[in-house]
């Protein structure tokens, strides 16, 4: 087995890929013009001095497939388990049988019919000798004397092939804590290789899947890009992606090219951290890569040794200078869905402490910014500011570089309530509609050091920079209107308001568009910045309940959307079925003259003098919703209340999956609804309809309608 010290004398051939390498993948690639997608495969990290990528994905060539020698033997790493599926290897012409099988020979060279064993939990060390490629697929725990098994095996002139859908492992392990870096089995096997499962995922070359002509195998090795950027070669930055992996993916213990990035990484200049007023851009890759060092080594610290981040007193905010500690006692009650603030907050650098002893399924969260900004050109505040921990019986220490608002969680419902002390943390500004105490103590609580407060209804909650509330002088008003919203959402789509309250957060920069939806809904600080003395747009109630607030519903309807009723091309449209409800319910506008909806019937009438393409109705989500609007303004909401309703009861097996069934059967729902045939209708904007339903006699029934277009 290759030595430590002999390994690291091969970084020196990092930045010059050799032919043994071409010659290798010429090997494996005989006959393997492409690579059929299968699922959606992950990415494979290539770091290591004799590691080198086979098959890349497009336009970023991370690699799919990728190879390497060690000592006497050589390992393959394939992104996705499904390339080694039995049905895959038995099309004898697919690119994934024919890799396999070239796989075999080259892992193997001097076999000539190579003996092929399944590594698992249930195989022992002592029967490895069994096979001269060993495959594994299992991502079940294995024990480290098995671990070091297979890699003195490799050593000694084995052969292995890895098959592993990385992604699909942290999904499943995630709510564990476990990650790739940690547990996955075949990382611990592979990374003294120079290779690694990392996150992401790959995307396909051309629509047949991964094609060899368009992979770059060069551009994919993270080590090589990593000298690169050190000496500022032309274009290197461009790679710094692959860099950003290796310190996500890497082991602590990873001889290779981890103590490098500890040399050239370990220290940044507080001057070129990511803010608002001075946000870090692309071009300044060895910069945005020590933040990325530091975003991932501070957590290896104990909480006595993180430190304040620079930048962080710009965003998410700094608590004032002398403000005083507290403690404070706690009892929580898991069948509260969802964070639940505590009116407290953490300030940078600053260590929590807590102590309790039932906390089976508890976790603590620091921060409500969790979107995530490392994919993004420029980064206005760090990319990853929220951290979660589970919670240990007896204490936790807890202490984060950015801080943030204090949230509790737990996994399940059942679980026991949480009885905490805490300790270390700032008061934070907190309303709870209902709460008469809370409601009394407002005047005080409002003007707590902390740089976010929280407004806290049945249905919702916001998190707001505590300066947009000083002169709040009584929430209820505006949070009543914010839970009404949800509930009118609600009622709308014949559910109950959910059990886990909706959050509404601005950030300094989210992870995608303007606003997005989900837990939590994200928008920009402009929604909480005051303009010429008014109040913000998230916080004026006044101008709220006359004017709504389009981006803000739009994005709340996304939560309330399903997938059975929205087909493809409706993913921005029957969301605002749910913002021109609640405009009308809340702010009292009608939807058919609803400005936004006005805003888009000039495109509509273009649209139906073209000839209704259904390709451009999909297209121009405001020519779409103008189709949905008419039949409101003729029967109102109550069949769409009706039918929405009807799809909550369906059983799985009943609910459409492709995009005809969903077309269809809303068709006939709404049809039956409305007690009128809607066909024509679906004709005139371009709607095509499935057989059954042109041919449908129960529909045949009931009188045709159409609107009178004439209004548009």
């Amino acid at each position: 087995m290759p030595t430590l010290p002999s390994l690291l004398l091969c970084l020196a051939s990092y930045w010059a890929a050799g032919g043994e390498d071409e010659a290798d993948r010429a090997r494996l690639l005989a006959g393997v013009p492409f690579l059929e997608q299968r699922g959606v495969p992950g990415t494979v990290l290539v770091f290591g001095p004799s590691a080198f990528a086979v098959l890349t994905a497009n336009p970023r060539p991370e690699a799919v497939v990728a190879a390497a020698r060690f000592g006497e033997g050589r390992v393959l790493a394939v992104a996705h388990e499904g390339y080694l599926a039995a049905e895959a290897l038995a099309r004898r012409e697919s690119g994934a049988s024919r890799l396999f099988h070239n796989a075999l020979g080259w892992l193997a060279p001097r076999v000539e019919t190579p003996r092929v064993g399944y590594i698992d939990t249930h195989r022992k060390p002592a029967t490895l000798g069994e096979a001269d490629v060993l495959v594994s697929l299992d991502t079940s725990d294995l024990d480290e004397e098995t671990l070091a098994a297979i890699r003195q095996f490799v050593a000694q002139g084995g052969g292995l092939i890895c098959a592993v859908c990385p992604w699909g492992f942290e999904q499943v392990n995630a709510a564990r804590g476990r990650t790739l870096r940690e547990h996955l089995p075949q990382n611990k096997v592979l990374a003294p290789m120079g290779l690694v499962f990392a996150q992401g995922y790959a995307e396909a070359s051309e629509e047949r899947g991964f094609a060899a002509a368009a992979s770059r195998p060069e551009e994919a090795h993270a080590g090589r890009a990593f000298e690169d950027i050190l000496a500022g070669k032309e274009g290197a930055s461009s790679r710094s992606y692959l860099v950003e992996r290796a310190i996500d993916c890497l082991p602590r213990e990873d001889p290779l090219l981890w103590p490098r990035l500890a040399e050239s990484l370990g220290t940044l200049d507080a001057a070129k951290a990511p803010r608002p007023s001075r946000p870090l851009g692309a071009s300044a890759a060895l910069d945005r890569l020590r933040v990325s060092w530091f975003s991932r080594s501070w957590r290896d610290l104990p909480p006595d040794k993180v430190l304040a981040a620079p930048g962080a007193d710009e965003f998410p905010g700094s608590v004032p200078a002398g403000a005083n500690r507290v403690e404070r006692s706690l009892i929580l009650d898991a069948a509260t869905r969802g964070w639940q603030g505590v009116g407290l907050y953490l300030a940078a650098g600053d260590t929590l402490e807590i102590r309790a002893d039932a906390v089976e399924g508890w976790s603590v969260r620091v921060g409500c910014h969790t979107d995530l900004l490392w994919h993004h050109e420029e980064w206005q505040r760090w990319p990853d500011v929220s951290h979660s921990v589970s919670l240990a019986a007896g204490l936790t220490r807890v202490a984060t570089p950015f801080g943030g608002t204090i949230y509790f969680e737990a996994d399940r419902a059942e679980r026991a309530p949480l009885e905490a002390r805490l300790s270390g943390a700032v008061p934070a500004p907190r309303f709870v509609l209902g709460d008469s105490a809370g409601a009394g103590r407002w005047v005080g609580e409002r003007t707590a050091p902390a740089p976010w407060a929280e407004l806290e209804g049945r249905n919702i909650v916001l998190s707001v920079p505590s300066p947009a509330i000083r002169g709040l002088e009584d929430p209820a008003p505006l949070i009543e209107w914010w839970d009404g919203v949800v509930r009118s959402h609600c009622d709308l789509a014949a559910v109950s308001p959910p059990a886990c309250r909706e959050r509404i957060v601005p950030d300094a920069q989210i992870s995608a568009g303007y606003m997005h939806s989900g837990y939590p809904i994200m928008c920009h600080l402009d929604m909480v910045t005051p303009a010429g003395g008014a109040l913000p747009p998230l916080l004026d109630v006044a101008a709220l309940a006359r004017e709504g607030n389009w981006g803000l519903l739009h994005e709340l309807g996304h939560n309330r959307q399903r997938g059975e009723w929205s087909f493809a091309g409706t993913g921005e449209v029957t969301c605002n079925l749910f913002t021109l409800y609640t405009s009308q319910t809340m702010a009292g506008i009608e939807p058919w003259t609803h400005p936004w909806l006005e805003a888009q019937k000039p495109a509509g009438r273009e649209h139906l003098k073209k000839g209704a393409p259904f390709a451009d109705w999909k297209d121009h989500p405001g020519v779409a919703l103008i189709s949905y609007a008419q039949l409101q303004k003729e029967f109102g909401w109550g069949p769409f209340i009706q039918v929405f309703g009807e799809y909550e009861r369906l059983a799985p097996e009943e609910r459409p999956r492709s995009d005809q069934g969903k077309i269809d059967q809303w068709l006939c729902r709404m049809s039956r609804a409305v007690r009128h045939d809607l066909r024509p209708f679906f004709r005139a904007w371009g709607i095509p309809l499935g057989e059954e339903v042109r041919s449908d006699h129960g529909l045949d029934l009931l009188p045709e309608w159409l609107p009178d277009f004439a209004e548009l």
